[in-house]
């Protein structure tokens, strides 16, 4: 699969550099990279857009990195999964979906939070088979 991040189509001068994925690797790794997702600032916030700069921002506020090739390749991440849309040129935002927002295992209020979220994730899931 390749991924093209700043498209003609969305206003810019011309596509970006793409970037080559194993869609097989990057399906196996979605609920990992959505999981991710959910520790960014703008989905605390339930903003519905990201910029590349808001996206390099964890919940608290702090950077998660400053290495913008790393924000980059993140966000090209979210894009072949249609975590996010593609960046528009005129205001250098991109849709992002409605995700959960997800903790650090880092963070102090992790393991309470943890019970919650996969509780609410069974549920999504639907029952065991036994319990059918």
């Amino acid at each position: 699969m390749y991924q093209y991040f700043f498209k003609r189509s969305c206003g810019f001068s011309e596509d970006s550099k793409g970037v080559i994925f194993d869609e097989e690797k990057l399906l196996k790794n979605y609920d990992t990279i959505k999981y991710l997702y959910g520790q960014l600032k703008d989905v605390h916030s339930k903003n519905k857009e990201v910029t590349p700069i808001s996206s390099s921002l964890k919940y608290s506020g702090e950077p998660w990195t400053n290495n913008s090739a790393v924000i980059l390749e993140f966000l090209h991440l979210g894009e072949a999964l249609n975590i996010i849309k593609p960046f528009i040129a005129k205001t250098k935002t991109a849709r992002i979906s409605t995700l959960e927002p997800t903790l650090s295992p880092k963070d102090p209020k992790f393991a309470e939070w943890y019970k919650g979220y996969e509780t609410k994730m069974k549920k999504a899931e639907g029952p065991e088979p036994a319990e059918k």
